[in-house]
């Protein structure tokens, strides 16, 4: 509703042309049905009448929440759609106003009549603005009129008097709970102390409490021997890893300077043939030069059959053969100077080549280390999760025990025992100094084991407390068994042999 098509309403007129006065009527008692569905209509409330009441309605000025019935004048309430209420009184189905109500807040709250937001009464007002710009009266809900004030002509003084009543009474409920209240904490003070001091007393509480100190005691130097085994570890396990990338950087030097040096002496070597080689081709062309000299001087030319004939040619090659002698030295010196800058580049190559081989050695060695300290820290971690777990074990245990105990004694002597003093647990910091004082380290291989204070509570008696279960025993870390000695032992004489 409305019939449409196609998302265009359908005209009325449209309609009506094409319905019987019947279907007109019944079609008209839809649209009115469609208009209550969607809130913009109300049904009256008598049962003889039953007509449709419009929200738009106008508005009663004495009473802005209700609605008239045009045909009947039957009034009904706009937020309940029910009977009208009594004026002045909120809607009882306005469960926001009852919330309030329950909550124990003595504000004066009413919902404003145009936007049906909650408004609180400003003390210093007789009415009640809302955001909306409406103003209405907090004791009847009307109107307001700027001129005249309330519609219903409410009297305010006498709710004015009642609202301060009300509020110096509850002052003086608020004062005589307050005393109540202080007098039963005063009382519960009292005998807390009473039984904290009762405690504090009994022998054997404080047997109790100093054996679990002793297993206190127990407990701490047992972390910090498994601590200090664990630092002891891993620094010579870093120790070990150190010097083995020392000396594999050690070993890639000298096979460095191995490949430096091979590299030199071969091409010393080659420099060396080279030389030879020219100081052949020096006599080879003196010897070829004699043979000429004398061939074209007509030596020993008388002689020999047939006669020798000097031609001019012959004489080019002797001239071409005293060039090739002149320049021999310089194409020489050239050739070996190309050799040496041949060999300054393979020396350049090599050098960078090892250089950047030297470089990734150190790179792998700095992600080795920092892979070691990562994995140190994880079990670091470890190590105090598993401790902080057997901590807060070992508390709830004892905490169960002095209830335990003191139950009793509540039940043997009728008498209250308060709860004793907490135990001072060292926090890590207390720990990791007391650790670095007491544990003394050598030379490789000769440590001193960190010993084992007392905390003992200050006149509590001394005795060997007995043995508890779960014991210090069962505090061991998993990683931690009767191998770790052995491991410990076997970790240092590596390092020795390297």
């Amino acid at each position: 509703m409305p019939p449409s098509c196609c998302g265009t309403v359908i005209p009325g007129t449209l309609i009506k042309d094409l319905l019987t006065p019947l279907e007109q009527q019944r079609f008209l008692e839809t649209v009115l049905e469609y208009a209550v569905a969607s809130g913009n209509q109300f049904v009256c409330t008598n049962l003889t009448c039953g007509n449709l009441i419009p929200r738009n309605s106008n508005l009663d000025p004495k009473n802005p929440f209700e609605l008239a019935c045009q045909q009947c004048g039957e009034r009904i309430c706009k937020q309940c759609s029910q009977e009208k209420h009594s004026t002045g009184d909120s809607c009882p189905f306005d469960w926001e106003v009852d919330a309030l109500r329950q909550l124990g807040d003595d504000s004066v709250w009413r919902r404003c009549y145009r936007c049906a937001n909650l408004v609180k009464l400003d003390p210093d007002s007789t009415h009640m603005s809302c955001s909306c710009d409406a103003k209405y009266c907090y004791l009847c809900g009307g109107i307001w009129d700027p001129v005249s004030g309330c519609p219903n002509s409410c009297n305010y003084d006498e709710d004015i008097q009642r609202r301060r009543e009300a509020r110096e009474e509850m002052k003086e409920r608020e004062a005589k709970a307050a005393i109540e209240r202080d007098m039963a904490n005063a009382g519960s003070v009292l005998k807390a102390l009473e039984a904290t001091s009762r405690s504090a007393e009994n022998e054997e509480l404080q047997d109790l409490r100093s054996s679990h100190y002793e297993i206190l005691d127990r407990f701490v130097s047992f972390e910090q021997k498994q601590k200090w085994l664990l630092w002891t570890r891993h620094g010579k396990m870093k120790s070990i890893m150190l010097v083995r990338q020392a000396i594999s950087e050690a070993e890639l030097k000298e096979q460095h300077k191995t490949a430096m040096t091979s590299l030199e002496d071969r091409q010393v070597a080659a420099e060396m043939d080279l030389r030879q080689t020219f100081l052949q081709e020096r006599r080879a062309c003196a010897v070829r030069l004699r043979h000429m000299e004398a061939y074209c001087s007509g030596y020993s030319a008388k002689n020999a059959v047939p006669p020798r004939v000097v031609t001019d040619r012959d004489l080019r090659e002797l001239h071409q053969q005293y060039r090739v002698r002149d320049g021999m030295d310089q194409a020489h010196e050239n050739r070996i100077n190309v050799l040496r800058e041949k060999q300054a580049q393979r020396l350049e190559a090599l050098e960078a080549r090892q250089m950047d081989e030297l470089e990734r050695l150190k790179q792998r060695s700095a992600l080795e280390l920092e892979a070691m300290s990562a994995a140190f820290a994880s079990e670091e971690d470890h190590f105090k999760k598993v401790f902080d777990d057997r901590r807060s074990r070992l508390l709830s245990r004892w905490k169960l025990v002095d209830a335990i105990a003191r139950k009793q004694l509540e039940l043997e002597t009728g008498l209250a025992y308060g709860p004793l003093s907490p135990i001072q647990w060292p926090n890590d910091i207390e720990k990791d100094e007391s650790l670095t004082k007491e544990v003394g380290q050598g030379p490789l291989g000769t440590t001193t084991t960190p010993t084992r204070r007392s905390r003992r509570p200050t006149g509590a008696r001394s005795r060997t407390a007995p043995p508890l279960r779960p014991s210090i025993d069962n505090f061991m870390l998993p990683a931690s068994s009767p191998g770790l000695q052995h491991e410990h032992k076997h970790l240092e004489r590596s390092f020795l042999n390297v």
